[in-house]
């Protein structure tokens, strides 16, 4: 129910219907999620959907009705109730990346910005990046590529290469107006890094 890039497209042809042309196409379509085994922090911060013992239970429902632009009514819920108090914060603590059939992994999990391989890495990392932005220094693949930066401008090539552009810099503009130049792998970010990476 979601593309490479996290958007939800339901169509007509997603709702089931039957052979039968007598019967009625069903009026909904309902995934639950149910989160179980949760331990006391988790029960208590997801309160509002946990329904008995320690499981906590998310629901999105999808009704075959289409509004005035043509898109389907889309309600998500916690617990049991579909009128129950609904808190997106709780929602934003769930890191979900769907992985459709892998047939052709390259197509699906092809580089981007807000690609799925790079927001899978993104979630998978979430606590590491917390910690490094909260001690102010950088995540451990932001420093390997810091660190490959400073070989790679020692490197024969691209020193050489980076001086001749200084130069011809220098001949063409003058002093004051010429630039310095320095040749590096571009992305130091990580959201940058995981986004630029293939399969």
């Amino acid at each position: 129910m979601e593309d490479e890039f996290g958007r939800t497209g339901i169509s007509e042809k997603d709702f089931h219907k039957p052979f039968d042309k007598s019967q009625k196409t069903f009026e909904m379509i309902r995934m639950i999620a149910a989160f179980g085994n949760l331990e006391k922090e988790e029960i208590t911060a997801f309160l509002p959907w946990v329904e008995s013992g320690n499981e906590a239970r998310l629901t999105l429902q999808v009704d075959n009705k289409t509004n005035s632009q043509g898109r389907y009514k889309r309600t998500i819920f916690g617990g049991v109730s579909k009128n129950s108090i609904f808190e997106w914060e709780l929602l934003d603590t769930i890191h979900c990346v769907y992985l459709p059939p892998l047939r052709d992994a390259e197509s699906k999990l092809r580089e981007g910005k807000g690609s799925r391989l790079a927001r899978l890495l993104k979630n998978l990392n979430k606590s590491d990046l917390q910690k490094a932005k909260d001690s102010g220094s950088l995540h451990p693949l932001e420093e390997k590529v810091s660190t490959f930066n400073d070989d790679l401008t020692k490197d024969n090539t691209i020193a050489g290469t980076n001086e001749l552009i200084r130069a011809s810099l220098m001949s063409a503009v003058g002093e004051t107006f010429s630039q310095d130049t320095i040749i590096q792998f571009s992305e130091m970010n990580f959201n940058n890094i995981v986004e630029n990476l293939k399969l």
